[in-house]
């Protein structure tokens, strides 16, 4: 029978690190709602709606990227209408992608928690991953984050509750040891 897992978490916590393990470990089929985000923006999926919403951020029909993460990143008002526009063409891409690799187990990451309840009849399990912000903080200037963006976005996600989801994994150490965490779930409980 197949299962499906949703991963999410806060930012630089190991969410993509573990979808990977599951991948190349456990055999499933991996989604991450980020890069069918930039797949959907790259194919100009969200450019209309985009356009009447953030016209700013438009320079001669072409989106400017680095303008709207700023914008959603100082105004809790314009990060939830980029949200209200995208999450639902997103999770649409997602059931579809559901729905082709039926034959198979599939871990889902998607960062906003608060997300995964609109996939209910479809999860089985949710892991949220989690590690210390000092953890986080270096693995984001790592990936050259502006400082000012990965306080902004640390801060934005403080909020962020475990309560929702079956499993928790503190990512406080390797990769190796993150997979004998998954492992143990899997072992146990999947």
């Amino acid at each position: 029978m197949q299962k499906i897992i949703i991963i999410t978490g806060t930012i630089a916590s190991g969410k993509s690190t573990a979808l990977k393990i599951l991948r190349d470990k456990f055999a499933y089929y991996i989604i991450s709602a980020d890069e069918v985000y930039h797949k959907l923006l790259n194919e100009g999926a969200f450019d209309e709606a985009l356009k009447r919403e953030f016209p700013n951020c438009f320079n001669n029909s072409i989106l400017n990227k680095t303008l709207l993460r700023e914008r959603i990143l100082t105004s809790r008002r314009k990060r939830r209408k980029l949200n209200d526009i995208t999450h639902i063409i997103i999770l649409e891409k997602i059931k579809s992608l559901i729905k082709e690799n039926s034959d198979k187990n599939i871990a889902i990451e998607i960062p906003l928690q608060e997300k995964i309840g609109l996939l209910k009849g479809y999860m089985h399990y949710s892991i949220f991953v989690t590690a210390p912000v000092h953890e986080r903080l270096l693995r984001l200037a790592e990936r050259n984050w502006a400082i000012n963006d990965t306080i902004r976005i640390v801060k934005i996600q403080k909020k962020y509750e475990r309560h929702n989801c079956d499993f928790t994994i503190n990512n406080d150490g390797d990769e190796a040891e993150l997979e004998k965490k998954l492992q143990k779930i899997i072992n146990d409980f999947i």
